[in-house]
């Protein structure tokens, strides 16, 4: 069965969208070809060549093609600009071991289910994992994640993206092609990998800018950060000019010290310094975080158990503070890759 608009626009329906190619060629003539995937069993329901004719047409059936859930669309219209249309594009940047499961797998379930195509990263492309402590044991049922957040995480770690990560230190590795840099934290002192790595900084530093909420014409780009996550963007610092931070005049907000001072003092009978990732008596990340923003003004600390986001004005970029604003965040930054994939000429937002 198949849709027609009032133009007379064969829609085509979401059983066939996900393996078809459309082209539209200089005659104006939409040509709908098969992809891999595509049951050959299963009747076409429509002609596979539609006529254009109107600007309009165009729009319309553009605009259906994104909503009934198709992965590979190529339109295109003389007066248009409309181009190849692919899946908003989010990469996830890991230490190989000790990243929080919540701060982690919630948004990755977030980020799949709105059809955005996503990628991990860690240093040479081992497969990483998430601290075991908050998955498992005494640990993971007192203080770690929920048993619906275990089966998000075994659901995450067996996907393919997943088990075969890029590297971000690789000759010729780039943020450029991505929509949003998703950044997880984690308090295990593994994750000082990242939060002090210097190829992750510099990959930071060029594309932080290219989030700038003013810059007209440019990518479709943003970052989000959560807890120590926070951290791996305060420490990536400038090389020239006056070596501040990437986050430096820009409003975020972190792990609350109090919170962690809780949670450290809270557990050092019988885990020892594992709540302070730079050990005892090292800086609260809320201080880390502090000295890079440069205005205090700009760090927002909330101590309420409610969900706490922060959104940047002059850059697209989310922040939160813990597990428990994961949810939230998760939605938010959903909704700010869709707003802005959508104003790019042929992207969709979601499948």
């Amino acid at each position: 069965m198949h849709l027609r608009d009032a133009t007379g626009v064969v829609v085509v329906p979401v059983v066939a969208s996900r393996y078809l190619t459309y082209q539209l060629d200089r005659n104006s003539i939409l040509r709908a070809s098969l992809g891999k995937g595509f049951n050959e069993h299963l009747p076409l329901p429509f002609d596979p060549i539609f006529f254009i004719t109107t600007a309009e047409q165009a729009r319309v059936i553009h605009h259906h093609l994104q909503h009934i859930g198709t992965r590979s669309l190529t339109l295109a219209h003389p007066q248009l600009s409309i181009r190849r249309a692919t899946m908003a594009k989010v990469i996830i940047l890991m230490a190989d071991y000790g990243h929080d499961p919540t701060e982690t797998a919630v948004p990755y379930t977030a980020f799949k289910e709105a059809g955005f195509d996503v990628a991990f990263a860690t240093e040479s492309g081992k497969t990483p994992s998430c601290d075991s402590r908050m998955l498992e044991g005494i640990t993971q049922k007192i203080l770690g994640a929920t048993q619906s957040t275990i089966q998000l995480y075994k659901a995450m770690a067996s996907s393919a993206e997943f088990t075969k990560p890029l590297s971000w230190s690789a000759s010729g590795f780039s943020l450029a092609p991505y929509n949003l840099v998703f950044l997880p934290g984690g308090h295990e002192k593994s994750v000082r990998q990242i939060i002090d790595s210097a190829a992750v900084h510099a990959l930071l530093i060029d594309y932080f800018p290219s989030t700038a909420k003013a810059s007209a014409g440019g990518q479709a780009a943003a970052v989000g950060a959560v807890c120590h996550g926070v951290m791996v963007l305060s420490e990536a610092r400038r090389k020239d000019g006056d070596g501040q931070s990437v986050l430096h005049g820009v409003t975020t907000t972190t792990l609350p010290a109090r919170f962690e001072q809780v949670a450290f003092w809270g557990t050092r009978a019988f885990l020892g310094d594992y709540y302070k990732t730079y050990g005892a008596g090292s800086d609260d990340v809320e201080d880390s975080v502090r000295k890079a923003v440069g205005d205090p003004s700009h760090l927002k600390i909330s101590l309420s158990p409610s969900p706490f986001v922060v959104e940047d004005e002059k850059f697209n970029y989310i922040s939160a503070r813990f597990p428990g604003d994961v949810p939230l965040m998760a939605e938010k930054m959903v909704k700010l890759i869709r707003d802005l994939t959508a104003g790019e000429p042929g992207r969709a937002g979601s499948a």
